[in-house]
């Protein structure tokens, strides 16, 4: 009869710790699922975040080039009034001392 009771807390305790070992292994695969979900989405967002970047660095050297193309027609501009302010001048210089 010890024996049979023995035996029974032999395979009571086996079956609680398969059971334990069970859960943990359950346990363990869920959270590698989530680290594995998580990472995924981390890797997607730093993708973005990338792609993101490269856009913005484009828009800006756009915005550079078009400052440029504009600074260098405004002072085109400037020199052409410039010159025109002269030729003005000149022109008024020459009838006031007719």
């Amino acid at each position: 009869m010890a024996k049979d009771k023995a035996d029974d807390l032999d395979r009571s305790k086996a079956g609680e710790l398969s059971t334990m070992l069970s859960k943990y292994n359950r346990e363990m695969a869920d959270l590698e699922e989530s680290l594995s979900a998580k990472t995924r989405a981390l890797d997607d967002a730093q993708r973005r975040l990338r792609d993101r970047d490269h856009d913005l660095e484009d828009a800006l050297r756009q915005k550079e080039e078009e400052l440029e193309i504009y600074k260098t027609g405004m002072d085109s501009t400037l020199l052409q009034l410039k010159e025109l302010q002269l030729v003005m001048s000149n022109k008024h210089g020459i009838y006031s001392h007719s």
